[in-house]
């Protein structure tokens, strides 16, 4: 038990990606140290102790008894209970298969458990930007000490996630214009995934939670047959004993039962003589705690998991909720005093520009940092939408004065800018540094 704690402690340290949140690390991280540590300690119990121990006829020496344990052991006992009688040559018994396997059961469903992170890791590339380094390089920004670092670091993160957003939307359409295609488009941003909807890392990371789910509840069942029980009420029935008082050892069906029986042939002077021994599994009393244990940590894990899932379902669909947490992280909305103007653009600016993905990594963000990291990032974010924003709109003009022949249009007589804007003083300004207050 000593040695799955300290692996277990040293989980938070067993890798250096900050891809995903807690939930995801109680899967992939967690379980999978714990499912390690467990085949351990069963393999230590196996193969250095006496796994099975059988009470052998009084005529039979040493090597017989060691004969008779090895040979139990290998070909598999079977459970018969107290009030049963033992069962002729041929009639049906209750194997136990499993007991030599334990340890490796448990590293296949540490494999199992790690598999959706080896999915989400080796397709979140596939988007044209590294999400891995994006993450990583704002956990080292929120570690560094010297300023100049900090803000090489910065911009080296809103450069890439800027070249991504820009690349995805072809142009930038301000004001209320709709049409079929653009309509269209709205519409497959929800429904289709991809890199040019701005949604691919999204979809992405919720279906490797919902393969989260579907690894853990699929294992409660899956053991069902691998432990020739129904494994996915164990826990349900251990507490119905533990609250009647009976023993569950001794029951009709028992999962890891510590008695068995085991039958043999022996040539011997060119007769067989048959035997029943009974059998002692001290292996199977460690099974049955890691089992027990690993059943209600596996029921946690799906509530948990489930109930992660909801909530990034209801983010992914709700773009009030996205427009709210992006203006969390806009300090100067809350003393702007056209705020109303402000909450407009940045609707737009959640739309247009980060779609699903941006606010999505800036989430991710936040749950491996903290809410400053965020701040820095997204205003860092902000001004180069604007700037962005401003030459996709001159550009459109001169576009359209080069087809029309009228000379240029300065930005004043412009009609998409007779929406008045607020003083410049409203802006954030570059040089005032983020605090904690700006936020709270």
């Amino acid at each position: 038990m000593d040695k799955i704690i300290a692996l277990v402690s040293a989980a938070p340290s067993t890798t250096d990606k900050r891809d995903d949140n807690f939930t995801d690390r109680l899967n992939n991280r967690y379980t999978v140290v714990l499912l390690v540590a467990s085949a351990v300690l069963i393999s230590a119990n196996m193969y250095v102790g006496s796994p099975i121990t059988c009470w052998a006829p009084v005529h039979f020496t040493g090597s017989h008894t060691k004969f008779a344990n090895s040979y139990c052991w290998v070909k598999n006992t079977y459970y018969l209970p107290w009030e049963n009688n033992v069962p002729y040559e041929g009639e049906q018994r209750e194997v136990v298969p499993y007991y030599q396997w334990i340890p490796f059961i448990l590293l296949g469903q540490a494999i199992m458990f790690y598999l959706p992170k080896v999915f989400w890791n080796g397709l979140n590339q596939k988007v044209g930007v590294d999400a891995d380094n994006i993450l990583a390089s704002a956990y080292t920004f929120t570690n560094a000490e010297k300023e100049g670092r900090k803000d090489n670091i910065l911009m080296l993160i809103t450069n890439q996630l800027h070249r991504v957003f820009t690349a995805k939307t072809n142009k930038y359409y301000k004001g209320f214009r709709c049409n079929i295609k653009d309509l269209a488009f709205k519409l497959c941003s929800i429904c289709a995934c991809g890199t040019r909807y701005g949604n691919y890392l999204s979809i992405l990371y919720i279906f490797s939670k919902v393969l989260y789910i579907v690894n853990v509840v699929g294992q409660l069942f899956m053991l069902n047959g691998i432990l020739a029980t129904e494994y996915d009420i164990y826990g349900i029935e251990l507490l119905g004993h533990l609250i009647r008082g009976s023993d569950w050892t001794e029951a009709p069906h028992v999962a890891f039962p510590r008695v068995t029986f085991c039958d043999f042939k022996i040539r011997r002077l060119g007769n067989i003589h048959r035997y029943t021994l009974q059998c002692l599994l001290p292996i199977n009393m460690y099974n049955e705690k890691i089992y027990c244990f690993l059943w209600f940590w596996f029921v946690a894990i799906a509530a948990v998991t489930f109930f992660d899932l909801v909530t990034w379902l209801g983010r992914y669909f709700s773009h009030k909720e996205k427009v709210t947490f992006i203006s969390k992280h806009l300090v100067f909305i809350k003393t702007a005093k056209d705020r109303d103007y402000y909450m407009d653009q940045v609707g737009d600016f959640v739309g247009n520009y980060l779609k699903q993905d941006g606010v999505f990594l800036l989430r991710l963000i936040g749950q491996n940092t903290n809410s400053v990291t965020v701040t820095d990032i997204t205003c860092k974010m902000w001004d180069k939408w604007n700037v962005w924003k401003d030459e996709q709109e001159k550009k459109k003009r001169s576009e359209f004065d080069s087809v029309d022949g009228s000379p240029p249009s300065s930005p004043s007589s412009s009609g998409e800018d007779t929406m008045k804007k607020p003083p410049l003083e409203e802006y954030p300004s570059e040089k005032e540094p983020l605090t904690n207050d700006s936020f709270v």
